[in-house]
Protein backbone atom coordinates (compact mmCIF):
# COMPACT_ATOMS: atom_id res chain seq x y z
CA UNK A 1 0.00 0.00 0.00
CA UNK A 2 2.88 2.33 0.71
CA UNK A 3 3.79 2.08 -2.98
CA UNK A 4 0.57 3.85 -4.03
CA UNK A 5 1.06 7.56 -4.66
CA UNK A 6 0.04 9.46 -1.53
CA UNK A 7 -0.86 6.33 0.44
CA UNK A 8 2.37 6.27 2.42
CA UNK A 9 1.80 9.79 3.69
CA UNK A 10 -1.92 9.23 4.30
CA UNK A 11 -1.42 6.03 6.32
CA UNK A 12 1.54 7.22 8.36
CA UNK A 13 3.51 4.58 10.24
CA UNK A 14 0.99 1.74 10.11
CA UNK A 15 2.66 -1.52 11.13
CA UNK A 16 1.55 -4.83 9.62
CA UNK A 17 1.99 -7.87 11.86
CA UNK A 18 3.15 -11.05 10.11
CA UNK A 19 0.90 -13.14 12.39
CA UNK A 20 -2.13 -11.16 11.24
CA UNK A 21 -1.23 -11.78 7.60
CA UNK A 22 -0.90 -15.49 8.36
CA UNK A 23 -4.35 -15.55 9.97
CA UNK A 24 -5.90 -13.76 7.02
CA UNK A 25 -4.27 -16.19 4.62
CA UNK A 26 -5.51 -19.18 6.66
CA UNK A 27 -9.04 -17.77 6.68
CA UNK A 28 -9.03 -17.20 2.92
CA UNK A 29 -7.62 -20.67 2.25
CA UNK A 30 -10.39 -22.18 4.39
CA UNK A 31 -13.03 -20.66 2.10
CA UNK A 32 -14.43 -22.48 -0.90
CA UNK A 33 -13.82 -20.91 -4.32
CA UNK A 34 -17.45 -19.76 -4.47
CA UNK A 35 -17.15 -18.12 -1.04
CA UNK A 36 -14.03 -16.28 -2.21
CA UNK A 37 -15.86 -15.13 -5.33
CA UNK A 38 -18.97 -13.94 -3.47
CA UNK A 39 -18.34 -13.39 0.25
CA UNK A 40 -21.95 -12.27 0.72
CA UNK A 41 -22.97 -15.94 0.61
CA UNK A 42 -21.10 -16.70 3.84
CA UNK A 43 -23.66 -17.42 6.56
CA UNK A 44 -23.05 -17.93 10.27
CA UNK A 45 -22.55 -21.69 9.94
CA UNK A 46 -20.07 -21.15 7.09
CA UNK A 47 -18.19 -18.60 9.21
CA UNK A 48 -17.91 -21.20 12.00
CA UNK A 49 -16.63 -23.78 9.49
CA UNK A 50 -14.07 -21.32 8.08
CA UNK A 51 -12.95 -20.37 11.61
CA UNK A 52 -12.54 -24.03 12.59
CA UNK A 53 -10.64 -24.80 9.40
CA UNK A 54 -8.31 -21.84 9.84
CA UNK A 55 -7.76 -22.24 13.57
CA UNK A 56 -9.31 -18.83 14.29
CA UNK A 57 -12.52 -17.51 15.82
CA UNK A 58 -15.70 -16.52 13.94
CA UNK A 59 -14.99 -12.92 15.03
CA UNK A 60 -11.71 -13.07 13.10
CA UNK A 61 -13.57 -14.25 10.00
CA UNK A 62 -16.04 -11.36 10.42
CA UNK A 63 -13.11 -8.93 10.70
CA UNK A 64 -11.53 -10.20 7.47
CA UNK A 65 -14.86 -10.01 5.64
CA UNK A 66 -15.40 -6.45 6.88
CA UNK A 67 -11.88 -5.43 5.81
CA UNK A 68 -12.53 -6.91 2.37
CA UNK A 69 -15.81 -5.02 2.06
CA UNK A 70 -14.15 -1.73 3.09
CA UNK A 71 -11.26 -2.28 0.66
CA UNK A 72 -13.70 -3.09 -2.14
CA UNK A 73 -15.65 0.12 -1.38
CA UNK A 74 -12.44 2.15 -1.35
CA UNK A 75 -11.28 0.71 -4.69
CA UNK A 76 -14.68 1.49 -6.20
CA UNK A 77 -14.38 5.10 -4.99
CA UNK A 78 -10.86 5.37 -6.42
CA UNK A 79 -11.99 4.04 -9.79
CA UNK A 80 -14.71 6.72 -9.87
CA UNK A 81 -12.09 9.39 -9.25
CA UNK A 82 -13.11 9.98 -5.63
CA UNK A 83 -10.56 9.60 -2.87
CA UNK A 84 -11.75 8.12 0.45
CA UNK A 85 -8.40 9.08 1.99
CA UNK A 86 -7.24 12.71 1.67
CA UNK A 87 -4.18 12.97 -0.58
CA UNK A 88 -4.74 9.57 -2.22
CA UNK A 89 -6.19 10.63 -5.54
CA UNK A 90 -4.52 8.80 -8.40
CA UNK A 91 -4.36 10.61 -11.74
CA UNK A 92 -5.87 8.67 -14.60
CA UNK A 93 -7.93 6.35 -12.36
CA UNK A 94 -11.27 7.81 -13.36
CA UNK A 95 -13.70 5.33 -14.82
CA UNK A 96 -14.29 5.94 -18.48
CA UNK A 97 -17.77 6.02 -19.89
CA UNK A 98 -18.45 3.40 -22.54
CA UNK A 99 -18.87 4.84 -26.02
CA UNK A 100 -22.37 4.77 -27.42
CA UNK A 101 -22.93 2.73 -30.53
CA UNK A 102 -24.21 4.64 -33.52
CA UNK A 103 -27.61 3.61 -34.83
CA UNK A 104 -27.83 3.02 -38.55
Amino acid sequence: ISMLPGAGAALGDVQVDEKDLGRVEAIIRSMTPSERTDPKTISGSRKRRIATGSGTRPQDVNKVLKQFSETQRMMRSLSEGKSPIPGLSIPGMRATKPKKKKKR
